[in-house]
């Protein structure tokens, strides 16, 4: 038996499970030219009322529009909440930057994804952008930006009876995993990773950025999105390389690739810090057990130089079970 997978399972009414969706206005934010390092604007807020007495899940979705008009865009994003009885707001995620240090009239789209539990309470989350770089001309706009979150409700707080599936996991039950054993919606996230590429690595060289373990047993016919998100600082270095999702199951002797393969190419010594993001589908059979997931980089071409960085790499789940 896998370790790292949840076993615990929980006898809960199919009623006491469910999920929703909360969407933010669309936002529009101009950083003007002259704008001091360290000035920080809010933009775009969110809304989620979880006081229902049960913890929950959710998976934040931010994107936006980043438009420079002859000018520098060097700026950092940043999630924080606060929640009912919370004297001061708190930082849900780590940073995620957008760094042009060139003067450059372009358009891109800059989004990035994180996860937060909440438990019995109203919380407002918002983005902070910060200055990390004055425009020396022109200005920076931050067009159509939003968030939204993706809220699944777990009934593991109410007061239900704890019971193992198999002996072997009893000493690793605990009120942190549940799943209801019928038809419903789930989230999982992995924790934030990060991973450098060192200059001069040789083409093969394969890295996983991120990693997540499921355990299919507890569902009947689960359908699975997979969301990759990481946030790349090219700091004058380069690189070519693809990334795709793995898994191995217990039933497998070797793991096997899911959906495309994805192409990041940084073929210019450039100062560059982007989000990288991909989502693909996989369906599952109650046999193939403890399934992992996982996100991996090989290296095409990383001649000698400067680190790549990848930082806050995290791979999500939203699993929908059909019905029993």
């Amino acid at each position: 038996m896998n370790k790292q997978c949840d076993c615990c399972e929980y006898e809960i009414p199919k009623e006491m499970n469910g999920a929703f969706l909360c969407y933010s206005t669309t936002d529009t934010l101009t950083i003007p030219e002259g704008t001091s390092v360290g000035t920080s604007f809010r933009i775009t807020f969110l809304t989620i009322d979880n006081c229902h007495g049960r913890h929950s899940t959710v998976r934040l979705n931010f994107s936006s529009n980043l438009i420079t008009d002859a000018s520098i865009a060097s700026v950092n994003f940043q999630i924080f909440k606060q929640c009912s009885g919370q004297i001061a707001p708190i930082p849900v995620d780590s940073v995620w930057s957008h760094v042009r240090p060139l003067i450059t009239s372009e358009s891109r789209t800059f989004s990035f994804k994180t996860c937060d539990d909440i438990c019995d309470e109203c919380c407002v989350y918002y983005v902070v952008v910060t200055v990390v770089e004055a425009a020396t001309a022109g200005v920076v706009s931050i067009s159509n930006a939003n968030l939204s979150g993706l809220v699944i409700i777990d009934g593991c707080s109410f007061d239900k009876q704890l019971y193992c599936g198999n002996e072997e996991c009893e000493s690793d039950c605990s009120s942190s995993c549940c799943f209801k054993p019928c038809a419903g919606a789930f989230l999982k996230c992995s924790s934030p990773f990060n991973v450098s590429v060192a200059g001069g690595t040789p083409a093969g060289a394969a890295y996983i950025l991120a990693s997540l373990n499921i355990n299919a047993a507890k569902f009947h016919h689960p359908c699975i999105e997979l969301e990759f998100a990481t946030n790349t600082i090219f700091s004058a270095s380069l690189l070519i390389a693809f990334i795709q999702i793995y898994k191995q199951c217990d039933c497998q002797m070797a793991p096997i690739p899911i959906g495309p393969i994805w192409l990041l190419d940084h073929s210019l010594p450039e100062f560059d810090y982007f989000s990288f993001s991909f989502h693909i589908h996989d369906c599952m059979d109650k046999t193939d057990g403890c399934c992992n997931y996982y996100a991996l980089l090989t290296v095409q071409f990383a001649p000698e130089g400067a680190a790549t960085l990848f930082n806050n790499s995290t791979l999500s789940a939203t699993i929908i079970d059909s019905v029993c």
